[in-house]
C-alpha cells in the first residue's frame, strides 16, 4: 500500500505537488499515523485520472475510513447495517472480520482499509487478515471508488463487456479473486496496472482450491496485463492516463538502456 512495493523495478513517484481533494474525508478512528499515507496514496490515483473522470469524482463525497487494527469494520458508521452479515460472493466473507471494503449510497462513497495497509504491513491475527504490501489496498479500494464514482457510462459498459467475455473464455486472470464479479475484476486489474501486488509470495493459501499458475509478483505488473488482458489495459490507460504516461516513460527508458 504505499507508492511502490519494495523490491519492484517499476516504481511510481510520489505526487510532489499537493492535489486538492475537497470531496475526500479521511476518518482515522484513532489510527492517526495512517492519515497522511492514505491521503497521499489516494491523491496519486486521483491525479492520474482523466480530467473528465476527475470532475465526475469531485462531484461525489468520498469517505475513507481507517480501521484501527482492533476495530471491526461493522463498528464504523456507514457499515453498521452489515453487522453479522455475510457477502453474497461464491466464497462468502463475514463483514465483521473484513478489513477492506467500498460501497456507495447515492452520491456518498464509503471506503475502508485497515491501518496496517498504509503503515507497517502486519498480520492482523484477530481478524485473520494477511499483511498486504503497501500500495495494494489503496490501489484496489481506490479503484473501486473510481469504478462507482468516476468512470463514464460508456467505460462502465466496457468493463462489463470485458468481464463477460473473460468469463466465457479461457484467458488468464491477474488473480482468482478477479473472477468474483465485474467490480473485483476492475479493481484487481487496476492494481496490476499500478504495479501494486498484494503479497510478495504466492497468493494461494494453504490447501487452496485455486492455486495460482504464476508468481504473484509476475502477474501484478503493467506488462503482464498488457500481454494477457490488452483490452483492460487500454481501458485503464483511458481511465488513468497519468499512470499510462509513467509506464510508457519507463518502457522508453528501459529500451534505451538496452541499446
Amino acid at each position: 500500500m504505499t507508492t511502490a512495493a519494495v523490491g519492484h523495478p517499476l516504481r511510481t513517484r510520489r505526487t510532489t505537488t499537493p492535489v486538492a481533494m475537497p470531496f475526500l474525508e479521511v476518518r482515522s478512528h484513532g489510527a492517526r499515523r495512517a492519515i497522511a499515507p492514505a491521503r497521499r496514496e489516494f491523491a496519486e490515483l486521483y491525479a492520474a485520472l482523466s480530467p473528465d473522470d476527475q470532475r465526475r469524482l469531485a462531484r461525489k463525497r468520498v469517505i475513507l475510513d481507517i480501521l484501527p487494527k482492533d476495530v471491526p469494520l461493522t463498528d464504523i458508521p456507514g457499515f453498521f447495517d452489515l453487522r453479522h452479515d455475510t457477502s453474497d460472493e461464491k466464497h462468502p466473507r463475514k463483514y465483521d472480520t473484513t478489513r477492506a471494503m467500498t460501497s456507495r449510497y447515492g452520491r456518498v462513497i464509503h471506503s475502508a482499509i485497515d491501518e496496517t495497509h498504509v503503515t507497517k504491513p502486519t498480520r492482523n491475527r484477530r481478524f485473520r487478515d494477511y499483511p498486504y504490501l503497501r500500495g495494494y489496498a489503496i490501489s484496489h479500494e481506490g479503484s473501486h471508488v473510481v469504478h462507482v464514482g468516476a468512470i463514464s457510462r460508456a467505460q462502465n459498459t466496457t468493463v462489463g463487456e470485458l468481464y463477460k467475455a473473460r468469463m466465457a473464455g479461457d484467458g488468464l486472470w491477474v488473480d482468482q479473486y478477479a473472477k468474483t464479479d465485474v467490480s473485483e475484476y476492475f479493481a484487481e486489474s487496476a492494481s496490476a496496472f499500478w504495479h501494486r501486488p498484494p503479497f510478495a509470495h504466492s497468493y494461494a493459501k494453504p490447501r487452496s482450491k485455486h492455486p495460482d499458475p504464476q508468481p504473484v509478483l509476475r502477474r501484478y505488473t503493467p506488462a503482464w496485463l498488457r500481454t494477457n488482458d490488452p483490452e483492460m489495459y487500454r481501458l485503464l490507460s483511458e481511465v488513468y492516463p497519468g499512470r499510462a504516461k509513467q509506464i510508457d516513460a519507463h518502457r522508453s527508458h528501459a529500451a534505451r538502456a538496452l541499446q
